[in-house]
């Protein structure tokens, strides 16, 4: 008998949507039974942790799998660029030179904010936070910079 679906070979595409999906559903649950048994001040601490612990280790999977070398802005911007394509984002860079890089998102095709955006009201304060966490990881003489404007978020790197 044959199954309307193999679900034992999904193609690549399916199986990594899936994989987001279940890590953005995780995050969604986790943040709704955290703001129902914590009280606020436990459960903002928890989250700067978390946020910050989960970022690091992300970045340095990234900076060790993609050899990624500090001191060259093009490997620290690279990191979000990563996070940016794993999620389908699509980008515009309207900036590339020695000591600044600057991608352009329009909102609506930001995946961590069409999907978050309800439990975490202010996500583009945290995607700038995500962002520096994690270009600290690899040089933290750079910095990053998230600027919401009417319909795009701007990302910047710069040289500190």
């Amino acid at each position: 008998m044959e199954s309307k679906k193999d679900i034992i070979n999904l193609e690549p595409e399916i199986k990594w949507r899936s994989m987001i999906s279940f890590f953005l559903n995780y995050i969604t649950t986790i943040d709704k039974v955290m703001n129902q048994e914590l009280d606020k001040e436990v459960y903002d601490k928890l989250i700067v942790l978390i946020t910050r612990e989960f970022w690091a280790e992300q970045a340095q999977a990234f900076i060790e799998l993609f050899d990624l070398k500090p001191g060259n802005i093009k490997d620290v911007h690279i990191i979000k660029r990563l996070i940016a394509n794993l999620l389908d984002m699509r980008f515009i860079t309207i900036k590339d030179e020695e000591n600044e890089i600057i991608d352009v998102i329009e909102q609506r095709f930001c995946t961590i904010r069409v999907l978050l955006k309800p439990v975490l009201d202010n996500i583009c304060v945290f995607c700038e936070r995500w962002g520096q966490i994690i270009i600290d990881q690899l040089d933290p003489n750079f910095k990053h910079e998230a600027i919401l404007s009417k319909n795009t978020c701007t990302h910047k790197t710069t040289r500190r």
